[in-house]
């Protein structure tokens, strides 16, 4: 129960709490002129006609979305895989000052994948966003960067339950990788101290966001009382960067 508790949070650029969604829990879209804002990290209401050329280069944004994103073959052997939970929303979306609402045209999230490796539990998950524009796109990774958004995205981890506290914080790592046209990096260490006396787990987390044109691709890891495998994190950023390509 505490690795379900404390990696549920790790996967930084998805949501599936929209109104406009399509296919299953893994995507999400949205109109580029909505006109009502509902609760924070849901998009806007979709207006009763759409026109048809928006509508359909809006779902063959979501195709791209879906296409570029992580699955179980991917990974090695002995990996397992869950759907994203329902109305899940992501650090990205509650997170950026970019209006997502204006700019976004798709998005895609894969499922949660892990494995256990003694002596801890590791898991990784990905998403794809498809902006309307490469300027829009750039200042979401732009933002991604400042102190401002950690701060946020920190917020949302470091929190206080009645079973548990997690403490500490993610940190922008200047030595993110050349990828793409353009590429942010946030690592950190968590410590979840459970309150009922028994022994604390050390939670290390490192997300990935590489854009190439308007696309964003976002890679969540994190790894409870062990450390972060980061060959196949970077394998895997590869393959993300290559399903990025038109």
């Amino acid at each position: 129960m505490l690795v379900g508790l404390t990696v549920a949070t790790t996967s930084m650029g998805a949501c599936s709490g929209s109104d406009n969604k399509t296919g299953d829990n893994n995507s999400t879209t949205t109109t580029v002129a909505s006109s009502t804002t509902t609760d924070p990290g849901t998009s806007s209401t979709t207006p009763d006609t759409l026109d048809p050329e928006l509508e359909a280069t809006m779902r063959a944004a979501m195709d791209r979305a879906e296409a570029a994103n992580l699955v179980i073959d991917d990974f090695p052997a002995g990996w397992q895989h869950l759907p994203p939970a329902e109305g899940d929303v992501g650090p990205l979306e509650t997170c950026t000052s970019v209006d997502l609402d204006t700019h976004l045209m798709g998005l895609y999230r894969s499922d949660s994948f892990s494995t256990t490796v003694d002596p801890g539990t590791l898991k990784i998950s990905s998403s794809a966003t498809v902006l309307d524009n490469v300027e829009a796109a750039g200042e979401v990774m732009d933002d991604m960067a400042t102190d401002r958004f950690v701060d946020c995205v920190n917020d949302l981890f470091v929190q206080t339950t009645d079973t548990l506290e997690i403490t500490g914080g993610l940190a922008v790592n200047g030595t993110a990788p050349d990828l793409g046209d353009q590429a942010v990096a946030l690592s950190g260490d968590f410590t979840v101290s459970p309150l009922d006396d028994s022994p604390d787990h050390p939670l290390a987390m490192a997300v990935v966001a590489v854009r190439t044109g308007d696309m964003i691709s976002v890679i969540s890891a994190s790894a409870v009382d062990r450390n972060i495998d980061e060959p196949l994190l970077r394998e895997l950023l590869d393959v993300l960067v290559e399903r990025q390509k038109p």
